[in-house]
């Protein structure tokens, strides 16, 4: 027995379907987000536009966090 006993009754076989309907929705969610970031960064990669914003979104986040240190 590869699973554990309590999964081969007839009562508790919907865990096993369960489990299983569990991988294969993580598998497809978490396989989108990773295409999904993959064509994110060929994208930024490749637009000077995206990266100026990106820089100056990245130093407007530095300023700000400055300031609020300067303020505390």
């Amino acid at each position: 027995m590869v699973l554990p006993k309590w999964l081969y009754t007839s009562e508790n076989s919907w865990s096993a379907i369960l489990g299983v309907e569990f991988v294969v929705a993580t598998f497809i969610v978490f396989g989108s987000i990773a295409f999904l970031a993959g064509t994110v960064k060929n994208f930024l990669l490749n637009s000077p536009k995206a990266n100026r914003n990106l820089n100056w979104f990245s130093g407007c986040v530095f300023v700000l966090l400055a300031i609020a240190l300067f303020v505390m």
